[in-house]
């Protein structure tokens, strides 16, 4: 199955003055005001510019054989009960 959905966009932490000053009297709509940043979202990155499509693609099928095995450890983990079990009857 393909995820369809676009990479979660990183946004840096806010630094120094940047924080905004928050009080259990302050309204919800200021609260939400406070914290809008003017950042433009296509400078976010998602930590995988550098690498080239060939890259991303080793890096894709290597999590999917990962993903495949780990789905596939209780098929192993029965085939070693049932050597198991063979070992023990002989």
């Amino acid at each position: 199955m393909k995820i369809d959905e676009p990479d979660t966009p990183y946004a840096p932490p806010l630094e120094g003055d940047e924080v905004p000053e928050l009080s259990l009297e302050d309204e919800p709509a200021a609260a939400v005001e406070a914290t809008i940043t003017t950042e433009d979202p296509e400078e976010w990155q998602d930590g995988r510019e550098g690498m080239s499509i060939k890259e991303k693609q080793e890096k894709h099928d290597k999590f999917a054989q990962h993903r495949k095995d780990h789905y596939n450890m209780k098929a192993a983990m029965e085939r070693a009960r049932q050597m198991m079990a063979e070992e023990e009857s002989s």
